[in-house]
């Protein structure tokens, strides 16, 4: 009883909130714009996505926006239903939950989609990916129904495999090639007086490929050198984290990479978290191609190293760890001009 007593509060608060921000954009004459599934949970890659998206959003005139962590969205998605009009803009947090892996995020996505067919709806840097499996096959088969079935809506995939997916697969729908939005984020003032030390970012989950075996191989070859080793991991483990703790959390992160000589990560935010910092980094792929992929936007930055596998581990150590400047150099008008010329376009209309 009490629990459904919480749960009727919390859906009386999301109503008040977007009642407060629909009457907001009626005083200022405004389109609405609604960011759909942003996290509360622990992976401060997802943070940093959220924390870019917004930036991204100012730079394009779009300075209120109506947010909907995914986990709150059985509160409000119904209402919403019926109250967002035609056009309103609806953005979908970008990330790497579209497909069969992470088959949660891939409902609540395919719930956005059905939901309003009627409305514009823009989703930001994701990777596909279905698994060559049945099951994978089953997801694919229901996902291409949804969103091909919509509109107008607009995929946006960070790497050019699930660009030629997105392309042959969602056949009715926009989809454009677009960098991971963290690698957007800019003017990051994080001072460091000298550098020490080797950072291990791994993996525990699904989508991590490298062998136990290999993992001890890496610590082997580090521990050749005379610096010290720590570790880290860009996933909080059992966190709640709100909006407005998001931006002090991942900065914390990001502090943390850049105390280090030398970044060894298979995640890719962790690679990303390296980049943008100016950070040395050796990148391992994961089960997926996100890394590799992704990576291509930065394969000229020569302080971050990509390897398939361990056979150049050694020579890349040696390289890096050798490297005495790094500046993160990244074309943010050109790489993201397209995602901008849509949002631009209808907050000019």
């Amino acid at each position: 009883m009490l629990n459904k007593v919480k749960e009727k509060i919390k859906e009386i608060i999301w109503k008040i909130k977007y009642s407060l921000y629909k009457l907001k954009c009626k005083i200022k004459k405004q389109e609405e714009y609604i960011l759909f599934g942003t996290p509360l949970h622990g992976n401060l890659g997802d943070q940093a996505i959220a924390i870019a998206e917004y930036e991204f959003l100012k730079d394009c005139g779009i300075k209120d926006v109506f947010e909907i962590p995914g986990f709150d969205r059985k509160y409000i998605i119904n209402y919403l239903e019926a109250k967002i009009p035609k056009g309103g803009i609806l953005l979908a947090h970008g990330g790497g939950y579209i497909g069969s892996l992470w088959i949660n995020e891939e409902e609540m996505i395919r719930e956005f989609i059905e939901k309003f067919p009627n409305n514009k709806i823009v989703i930001f840097p994701q990777t596909i990916f279905y698994e060559e499996t049945e099951e994978g096959k089953e997801e694919l088969k229901k996902s291409l129904e949804i969103y091909n079935n919509h509109n107008d809506l607009t995929i946006c995939v960070r790497e050019k495999y699930s660009y030629e997916f997105s392309i042959k697969e969602f056949t009715k729908i926009k989809t454009l090639l677009v960098p991971d939005i963290v690698l957007y984020i800019k003017n990051l003032k994080i001072p460091v007086k000298q550098r020490k030390g080797v950072l291990l970012c791994m993996r525990r989950d699904k989508e991590k490929k490298i062998t136990n075996i290999e993992e001890n191989k890496i610590y082997s070859c580090i521990s050749k050198y005379d610096e010290i080793i720590d570790k880290t991991d860009t996933v909080l483990d059992n966190a709640n984290i709100k909006p407005r703790k998001r931006k002090k959390l991942v900065m914390d992160k990001l502090k943390e990479f850049k105390k280090y000589k030398l970044v060894i990560t298979d995640r890719l935010h962790g690679m990303i978290f390296s980049a943008i910092t100016g950070t040395p980094c050796i990148a391992i792929g994961n089960c997926n191609y996100k890394v590799k992929g992704v990576y291509d936007w930065i394969k000229d930055l020569d302080y971050i190293s990509y390897i398939d596998d361990l056979g150049n581990f050694e020579l890349e150590i040696n390289r890096l760890m050798n490297i005495k400047e790094c500046e993160y150099i990244f074309d943010r008008n050109k790489n993201y001009e397209e995602l901008r010329n849509i949002l631009w376009r209808n907050n000019q209309e």
